[in-house]
């Protein structure tokens, strides 16, 4: 019998989570569900994406100001907004600053801005809230069951986890998805009240789609060089990608002889950071930022191994899109990469400090044999995860 679901979550923007949420309607759509998305704002670089038969609600102006600049949210006659998001702003730096007490922004800002928007209209049998935080998904939708992702590792934050504040936001889903098996544990140590909510549902992707955009041809961007190892990472610029490390990386590599090129797609706050650390380490001509690309996939083809050195991750998108596409894959030992590869068998998780991350990228030029083991394994494996949506399904089965 077909129900309606609906998906709520931000924008569409590049990103891997975005990459996800893209996967996740379309196998919605495919078990014949009615399927509506909710978006705080129609933005982003991967609207066209969208599958063909989701129903896009309109976009709700009060919404669309929940990440504008506050002056702007002002100016454009939603003052309460504003003042709310200041608010919010004013008492986790307070927090953080005087009291040290952790806690991240963003659901402090959604939580005080909540009397100021408007409900999402309509009655659903089913609400998934693809981002935290989930205040939105319980207080302003009707639906009769709810279910809220957890995309990162909240034992690994770097701005902390206000329990005490975040508790009755989780508590307010029926269900809770983790990406991953390190994400849900990681979880159920910070929330151990909310383990019983708790199951791992994977990310679901489709291998022909990333197969068929992996073709185009990206060779003046990123020529083929005999002799020189191409490395790859796609990514937010952010502490937890860890990319401001790949510049040292490939100064000890080139001291020890390796001939690399390491290139860098992505976007974010700390490209500045990244490209001070190239002029520092004076490897301008090997780590290339290529910066923001719709498609990442023809240049994780190209290149020879693919290396997400984060700090720490939920699961990312992008290793098992690089597997998908049958390359040899490195990851640093964050506290999660055991739910991301089997150590040795379809990918390489090497130590998270320098030493550690330039002798696993060493122990893989050096080892071509083990880089085509890798990359034959990860080829032949079913990453797309497409029974996941079963997961989803048993909860409008288990709603009365």
């Amino acid at each position: 019998m077909s129900r309606r679901i609906l998906v709520t979550s931000t924008a569409m923007r590049i990103g891997g989570v975005e990459r996800a949420l893209v996967g996740l309607l379309d196998s919605l759509i495919r078990e014949g569900h009615e399927v509506s998305l909710f978006l705080w704002a129609h933005e982003g670089e991967f609207m066209g994406l969208l599958p063909p038969g989701v129903h896009l609600l309109p976009e709700i102006p009060a919404y669309a100001r929940l990440e504008r600049p506050i002056r702007k949210a002002v100016a454009q006659g939603f003052p309460g907004i504003g003042l709310a998001r200041l608010a919010a702003k004013a008492i986790t730096a307070f927090r953080a600053e005087v009291l040290r007490r952790p806690g991240y922004l963003l659901p402090r800002s959604v939580r005080y801005c909540i009397p100021f928007l408007p409900p999402v209209p309509g009655h659903y049998d089913l609400v998934l809230s693809f981002l935290a935080p989930h205040d939105i998904a319980a207080r302003k939708i009707s639906a009769s069951c709810r279910a809220g992702w957890i995309h990162t590792d909240y034992g690994s934050l770097e701005c902390g986890v206000d329990t005490t504040f975040e508790a009755s936001m989780w508590q307010s889903m029926d269900a809770l998805m983790a990406v991953s098996e390190g994400v849900r544990d990681s979880f159920i140590s910070v929330f151990p009240t909310l383990a019983d909510r708790v199951q791992v549902m994977e990310n679901i992707l489709s291998p022909d789609f990333i197969r068929q955009q992996a073709d185009e041809d990206v060779s003046k961007e990123m020529p083929f060089e005999p002799g020189i190892i191409h490395l790859c990472s796609v990514g937010r610029f952010s502490h937890a990608k860890n990319f401001d490390a790949i510049p040292e990386a490939v100064r000890r590599l080139g001291g020890s002889g390796r001939s690399v090129k390491w290139y860098i797609i992505g976007y974010g706050p700390e490209e500045e950071l990244i490209r001070r650390r190239i002029q520092e380490a004076g490897v301008q001509d090997r780590v290339i930022i290529l910066g923001k690309k719709v498609n990442p996939y023809p240049y994780m083809k190209a290149c020879d191994t693919y290396v997400q050195p984060s700090r720490y991750e939920g699961k990312a998108v992008t290793v098992q899109e690089a597997q998908i596409l049958g390359k040899p894959v490195l990851i640093t030992n964050f506290p999660t990469a055991g739910s991301q590869v089997q150590d040795g068998v379809d990918g390489l998780i090497a130590p998270m400090e320098m030493d550690g991350l330039v002798g696993g990228i060493r122990k893989l030029i050096e080892d071509p044999a083990l880089r085509e083991r890798l990359a034959a394994t990860a080829a032949s494996r079913d990453y797309c995860n497409r029974s996941e949506v079963e997961k989803i399904l048993r909860l409008i089965k288990a709603d009365p």
